[in-house]
């Protein structure tokens, strides 16, 4: 099924990955398939929970697939890059699992990930240029949550950190296989040093162990925000976890234990919330926003106040987006109900349409803020457009010839057994004993073309769960698309309906609590592309 949504930069593809590790690409108007990318693995058998990071230059993006059985220890991690008409390079394959998502420095030279072998957590850094492991590092204590990542930020908001400007990544431990309660925690950083260059000797390389014994872990990546004195996590025991600095202030430095908000416990007790955290797009004093570990949706502000809360009836354990404006969040539960809301108050906008198969996979929002891409566990893509907005003039690619996809990876050299700087010290960050504690860029817009598909309701299928799952959308188009109609292997979307008829999307009424050019309640969102991703 599918694991993540991402848009190209330029807007014309929404990629997918896919549990099985497969990576597939569509055009983003259409739904037409474009090509698709397999990985080779040596025990026959791939799984993956990593999305995609694109690099800064928009030339590729990365991706993460493990080789073998989920918890094994035998598993393999090998990261994937690929450019945007399909073709990939393999990395060396690295020893455990991969924990997320990759992600890539800001020059596009290095990329940072956390793989996982049992117990054990590893940090590694690979080299772009030479495609080899440049610098790894272990902790067998406890395994590592995905990895986030800040560009150029002001200095590394830690003691020792003054000054630096690198790339400063940073992740948790995370609970292992078959963990119950929460055992140990710490938060880890990782940066180069100032004067850094390529060819650097690694014997100066180090990670930062930031706050060591916290009383809580992560299975999501952190925001990093504000020049990178904020950061905020989804942490154990279905809480959020802030920081909020500035320049100069040593009272809420990361290796400190941040502001804790928390909310429903979920299953277990100790289950951490399931994503990572939405923000607006201020950077200083962003609203945050996320599901909990247990049937809520929270609001928070920056310095971690809770503004409002929304009932559901299932968990949310994909991210929720944020319109351009900051003015509409959307969320879907796992259920598969997808819902949009006043970001500042919480009242529900729609919350009637309903995905055939269970959602747990991040979606994508277009930069327009017209059309939701998402993918369910069904292999389903769907495409809903959820606001009016205008568009730029349409941009196209041309698919893949047949003969070129699928594209099977394979890795250039064999699995990676042992780190070459497994024993390099971890160096703890000092607290300073006399301080007090303290009380994204998007793609470009898909395009506004009519898209030549017949509307379907996107609810007319049986609801995931009867008893929970809202009314179905009414429809007026032709008779809706069964749920076992999409092909086994991905196709283009054949082009002979009709386009779709602007009466279908009228703005809704503010004084509905609806915002202005967003869709209205009874027409809510159309169904505009439906693709089987295998």
């Amino acid at each position: 099924y599918g694991t993540g949504v991402t848009m190209s930069p330029d807007g014309t593809l929404a990629i997918f990955t896919s549990d099985e590790g497969v990576v597939t690409a569509l055009d983003s108007a259409s739904g037409t398939f474009m090509w698709q990318v397999t990985p080779s693995t040596d025990s026959g058998a791939a799984f993956c929970n990593s999305g995609i990071t694109t690099s800064e230059s928009a030339n590729f993006f990365v991706v993460g697939i493990s080789n073998g059985v989920e918890d094994d220890t035998d598993t393999t991690c090998t990261v994937y890059s690929v450019t945007f008409d399909g073709t990939a390079t393999a990395f060396p394959a690295l020893t455990g699992q991969c924990s997320g998502t990759p992600v890539i420095s800001n020059d596009d030279s290095y990329i940072f990930l956390t793989h996982n072998s049992g117990t054990t957590g590893i940090f590694s850094v690979l080299d772009v240029a030479s495609q080899s492991l440049y610098y790894n590092e272990t902790n067998d204590v406890q395994p590592f949550s995905p990895p986030g990542i800040y560009h150029k930020p002001s200095e590394g908001y830690y003691p020792g950190g003054e000054g630096n400007t690198n790339d400063i990544v940073i992740w948790a431990h995370t609970p292992a296989p078959g963990e119950s309660g929460v055992s140990i925690g710490n938060t880890f950083a990782f940066q180069f040093p100032i004067g850094f260059f390529a060819g650097f000797n690694t014997d100066g390389l180090t990670v930062i162990e930031l706050n060591t014994d916290t009383n809580w872990q992560a299975v999501a990546a952190p925001k990093i925000t504000n020049n990178g004195y904020s950061m905020y996590f989804s942490s154990s025991r279905s809480s959020f976890r802030g920081w909020s600095g500035a320049p100069l202030d040593v009272t809420d430095r990361f290796n400190r234990d941040g502001t804790s908000v928390g909310f429903s416990r979920g299953s277990p007790p100790s289950q951490p919330s399931f994503a990572s955290l939405a923000l607006s797009s201020s950077t200083s004093t962003p609203m945050i926003y996320g599901g909990t570990a247990s049937n809520e949706f929270v609001a928070l502000d920056y310095e971690m106040n809770t503004a409002w809360e929304f009932a559901t009836s299932f968990t949310i354990e994909a991210e929720a987006r944020v319109s351009p404006g900051d003015d509409v969040v959307y969320f879907v539960e796992k259920n598969g109900v997808f819902h949009a809301v006043d970001a500042l108050t919480g009242t529900s906008i729609f919350s009637d349409v309903t995905f055939n198969a269970p959602v747990s996979a991040n979606f994508a929002l277009t930069e327009s803020g017209r059309t939701i891409i998402a993918v369910d566990q069904a292999g389903n893509a769907v495409a809903l457009q959820v606001a009016e907005v205008a568009t730029d003039a349409p941009v196209t690619r041309a698919p893949v010839p047949p003969t070129e996809a699928p594209i099977t990876m394979t890795p250039t050299v064999a699995p990676i057994t042992s780190a070459p700087t497994t024993n390099a010290p971890v160096t703890s960050a000092p607290v300073d004993a006399n301080a007090t504690e303290a009380p994204a860029d998007m793609p470009s817009p898909v395009t506004a073309a009519p898209v030549t598909l017949s509307p379907v309701a996107v609810t007319t299928p049986a609801p995931v769960v009867a008893a929970t799952t809202p009314a179905p959308v009414a429809a007026t188009t032709p008779a809706p698309v069964a749920a076992t109609t999409p092909a086994p292997t991905p196709a283009p979307v054949e082009d002979t309906a009709a386009p779709i008829a602007t009466s279908t999307t009228t703005s809704a009424p503010t004084s509905d609590g609806a915002k202005s050019g967003f869709l209205a309640a009874g027409v809510t969102a159309f169904l505009v592309a439906s693709v089987m991703l295998m």
